[in-house]
């Protein structure tokens, strides 16, 4: 008798500083960071309204139905759109190893993209 499996598949998203956008090296906590969607991918189209960058100071947790999160904490955002999101990586993210970076739809509570 084989046990039941259920898998589940997020497409591939990157992360990478935002002062330099190169690809493989590490974030540090409190830097800016943009997370791009697979090549041919996209956070959905629900977050095309989100074109605004976020205006008030702090930036917010959710912007255009998203949040960001890294380390098991909501990031600040501040750009919101299909294929990218620019956000400030927690300060409780670690400084060395590897942290999860989640994207989430928060009026469904869908987990959009994952990656480590």
């Amino acid at each position: 008798m084989l046990p039941n499996r259920v898998a589940f598949y997020y497409p591939p998203l990157s992360a990478v500083n935002a002062a330099h956008l190169m690809p493989n090296r590490a974030l540090a906590p409190g830097s800016f960071a943009t997370i791009y969607a697979a090549p041919g991918g996209n956070f959905g189209a629900g977050t095309a309204v989100a074109y605004q960058p976020a205006n008030p100071i702090p930036y917010p947790k959710v912007l255009g139905d998203i949040q960001g999160a890294g380390h098991g904490t909501p990031a600040p955002l501040y750009f919101v759109s299909p294929t990218q999101i620019n956000f400030v990586v927690p300060m409780n993210a670690p400084t060395g190893g590897t942290a999860e970076i989640q994207v989430l739809k928060v009026s469904t509570g869908q987990l959009l993209r994952s990656a480590e």
